[in-house]
């Protein structure tokens, strides 16, 4: 019997820290960005068909995403970044357990680290202008956050993970692992993942203690788009929301 956890995170959402996270508590064969969004947004490639899980793995090269301490060959961990919620890549087995996590990060800093991931380097993805790429991410986000708070239901059997309570909360991060159904461990709480080029601050001091405020570290430039982004309405009322929620100040 086989245990499919899907990840669907915007980049820069806390995935890897998340997923390093996980990595500490159960084992499995992890596969990182299974469908690039770079190719896709440049036009030189198309979202791949619907395939078994099955006949997928076996495509894999595995020797660039097995953990090494790998002993449980039926559980794996696949990420998808950057995706609408409506891109289910696989078919499964009738008896494989699927459960897909949702990861949030609230917009300000979300949106910071994207633009500040901007200046460094030359992907789509990452937009330092306000195009169709970035109306792309503020409308993944917004699809994301809907889905965060039950307003639509694209996934099944889903958890949801707010990046910025699981960050400072222990005891939100110990019900995330119980609604996921493992042990909970926090050997790995504190561990930061290369993947994915790890902080878009990395060269910044006191790194951690600006997690959570990713626009205090912005140049002019940046902070300007940043600002432009956080002028529309909807993406305020759900900033709002999960404020409201999470008792955020």
């Amino acid at each position: 019997m086989k245990e499919i956890f899907n990840i669907y995170g915007l980049k820069r959402s806390g995935n890897h820290a998340i997923i390093n996270w996980l990595s500490g508590q159960f084992e499995f064969e992890f596969y990182n960005n299974i469908i690039p969004i770079a190719p896709i947004l440049k036009g030189e490639k198309k979202i791949p068909d619907i395939i078994h899980f099955n006949n997928w793995i076996e495509t894999q090269n595995l020797t660039s995403f097995k953990k090494k301490s790998i002993k449980n060959k039926t559980c794996y961990v696949v990420s998808l970044e950057d995706h609408f919620l409506e891109i289910k890549p696989f078919i499964y087995d009738p008896d494989s357990i699927v459960k897909n996590i949702l990861i949030l990060r609230t917009p300000e800093n979300l949106f910071a680290s994207r633009i500040r991931k901007a200046s460094k380097v030359n992907n789509p993805a990452y937009p330092l202008v306000f195009n169709n790429n970035m109306q792309r991410a503020i409308d993944l986000w917004l699809q994301y956050v809907k889905e965060f708070f039950n307003e639509t239901n694209f996934l099944v059997n889903k958890v949801c993970i707010l990046f910025d309570e699981w960050y400072i909360n222990k005891a939100y991060r110990e019900e995330t692992s119980q609604k996921l159904g493992i042990t909970f461990d926090d050997i790995n709480y504190s561990r930061i993942s290369t993947l994915g080029g790890g902080s878009s601050f990395n060269n910044i001091s006191n790194n951690n203690f600006n997690l959570l405020n990713r626009s205090k570290l912005l140049n002019k430039y940046e902070l300007n788009l940043l600002q432009e982004v956080m002028k529309i309405n909807e993406i305020n009322e759900y900033r709002n929301k999960i404020y409201s929620t999470f008792n955020i100040s």
